[in-house]
């Protein structure tokens, strides 16, 4: 049965000492391993917001506390929300406001950065870093863009959404460019910049503005630098104001907004989730979860197929994961590897290995690792890889100990005819041998697993559907990853994957 198992949240006290990013001293180090040697669950909430570094980074203060270099110290990670929600980038906004701004009626102009150099003298390096501070995203340039486009009633951010409702002041560069040094703005709420207009009220009545509810933002001067190595610094002067009729969901969480609600018929209604979201300490947090079946600790031979989605990118997370080196036999689909790649994983053989034909890394390749003391007693029986196009359909029949493993993989658009043929073929060869322990697993790519032709074959192969037809073996909702036997009586079932949308399946031989 799965183990049961219960958690609940440390003080805030100790987590805030979690200074990620940052070595800890001796003391708080030693005070942490004391204060969570008993930890067993982490949840990590509002997991879209988390960065790549971030993630890392987290994993790594965990192993400097516990001197343990396993993936977060061995202990179970639970993630909530969902990454979907940054689904649109910071280039896809940026674009989309470029183009409002290019379509837009009103007024413009075009404020332009006043960019100086410090931190050298060499007037060859100062050109140089100032072309390249140009080129920067405004991202890596403390949210200041080189060339700012002003537009009248367009929406932009200071610290908070604003409107533009006036065209700028301007200061007199050359004969040529006027560069606006100042803009004003009309917040969302009155109350915003209340402070600021009154601090300028000489500056606002210089310039005779009337609106009281408009408020003067004036350019400011930051630094940055272009990267970590360098001790060159650039000086940008422009106006703090970026377009924001497109937000990332990293700029909106500091907005408040009264007139947006989101769409109910798009929301899952996650009881889960839900719950947490009204969660507000961890008081409140008392649960018990039940775990995935590991393979671990199994008797008799363990066989696992994953739809790894790339191992020459995932490799490092494969070759280390407990539930990959604790099977017996790996079946791996979707390699994307190439022939001069090497995937070699300690007390493990590669007795079966396809890799993409293209010059371009694709979604093909298949892989077959057997462990050290498993082989004198694996064969390969039959081994098929039907191409044609972008569509192609692997087979690999393996025997041992009077058992017949086959692994399948069938890309989405494959006739399931070509499919039919390879497996035929397969089975035809364990009866030959007088193997009837047979199985079959693999991403079969067919979303309905009572699939009438697919049923029909098993029924005839004598073949039972092991997995639970409840589960889903993506994290699209769907069962493709599927797993069939002569002996009804194997242990199978699915396991989580960090790497790839497509869950690991294994069976108990």
């Amino acid at each position: 049965m799965p183990e049961v198992r219960e958690s609940c949240l440390g003080s805030q006290e100790y987590v805030s000492k979690l200074r990620i990013g940052r070595m800890l001293n001796s003391d708080t180090r030693n005070t942490l391993a004391c204060t969570l040697h008993k930890l067993k669950l982490i949840i990590l909430d509002e997991i879209s917001m988390c960065s790549f570094y971030k993630f890392q980074a987290m994993n790594s203060v965990l192993q400097e506390i516990f001197e343990n270099n396993k993936p977060f110290v061995g202990v179970s990670v639970i993630t909530v929300d969902k990454v979907t929600t940054l689904y649109y980038c910071n280039a896809d906004v940026d674009a989309f406001n470029n183009l409002f701004l290019a379509v837009s009626p009103n007024e413009k102009i075009v404020s332009r950065a006043l960019d100086s150099c410090s931190g050298t003298k060499s007037r060859a390096t100062i050109t140089y870093m100032l072309s390249q501070a140009q080129k920067l995203q405004h991202k890596k340039t403390q949210n200041m863009q080189y060339l700012l486009k002003l537009c009248v009633e367009t929406k932009y951010i200071v610290q908070m959404a604003s409107q533009m409702s006036f065209t700028a002041n301007y200061v007199k560069k050359n004969s040529r460019e006027r560069i606006p040094i100042r803009a004003y703005v009309q917040f969302e709420k009155e109350s915003t910049g209340e402070k600021t207009r009154q601090r300028l009220q000489n500056i606002v009545k210089a310039d005779r503005i009337t609106e009281k509810n408009w408020t003067p933002i004036q350019r400011i001067c930051r630094s940055f630098s272009l990267n970590e190595n360098t001790h060159i610094q650039v000086t940008r002067n422009q106006l703090p104001l970026l377009p924001s009729n497109a937000q990332t969901i990293h700029c909106s969480q500091s907005c408040t907004y009264d007139n947006i609600l989101p769409a109910r018929a798009t929301l899952e209604n996650d009881p889960s989730l839900r719950e947490m979201t009204r969660m507000r300490n961890e008081a409140q947090l008392q649960f018990s979860l039940i775990f995935p079946e590991d393979v671990k600790n199994k008797d008799n031979t363990v066989v696992l197929f994953h739809n790894v989605r790339s191992l020459n990118l995932h490799f490092e997370n494969i070759s280390c994961d407990p539930t990959f080196i604790a099977s017996d036999i790996i079946m791996l689909a979707e390699t994307w590897s190439k022939p001069e790649d090497k995937y070699d994983i300690n007390n493990f053989t590669i007795i079966s290995r396809t890799d993409c034909k293209s010059p371009k890394r694709k979604a093909f390749g298949t892989l077959v690792y057997v462990k050290n003391y498993l082989l004198p007693h694996v064969n390969i029986l039959f081994q098929n890889e039907s191409i044609s196009g972008t569509n192609h359909s692997t087979v690999v029949a393996l025997t041992m100990f009077s058992k017949t493993v086959i692994m399948v993989y069938k890309s989405p658009k494959t006739a399931w005819i070509v499919l039919k043929q390879q497996l035929q073929q397969a089975i035809t060869k364990s009866l030959e041998n007088h193997i009837y322990d047979i199985t079959i697993m693999g991403e079969f790519n067919i979303k309905d697993p009572n699939y009438t032709n697919l049923k029909s074959f098993m029924t005839e192969a004598n073949c039972s559907m092991l997995l639970d037809a409840t589960k889903v073996s993506t994290d699209h909702s769907s069962l493709i990853d599927l797993c069939f036997s002569t002996n009804t009586l194997n242990n199978a079932d699915i396991f989580e994957s960090v790497t790839s949308d497509h869950k690991p399946i294994w069976i108990e031989l």
